[in-house]
């Protein structure tokens, strides 16, 4: 399944998250929060750009919604409905 995901949701990664992941490793948001490594007087900062960059990253997702691919999205959509028809019938055997 990795590997299918790999191929198959590559691009839409690559165009939905790529120019942030790009501008957080270049340098544009330093988003340390580990106390060892953090300076104190940066730590609150970089929480702050952390929390941006995380925000910013699921408003790109939500908008690329249209453009998320079918052939990534129907696995996933049958695993769910397999798991919850098997939750279900699990739970009334049980009653």
């Amino acid at each position: 399944m990795e590997a299918y995901l790999k191929l198959t949701g590559d691009k839409y990664l690559q165009d939905t998250l790529g120019p942030l992941v790009t501008h957080v490793l270049s340098g544009g948001l330093d988003c340390e929060v580990d106390p060892l490594k953090a300076t104190p007087s940066n730590l609150q900062k970089q929480q702050q750009n952390l929390r941006a960059a995380v925000q910013m990253a699921w408003g790109r997702i939500l908008a690329s919604q249209a453009q998320f691919p079918m052939y990534v999205y129907s696995p996933f959509h049958i695993i769910f409905f397999t798991i919850s028809n098997n939750s279900l019938l699990v739970t009334r055997k049980r009653k």
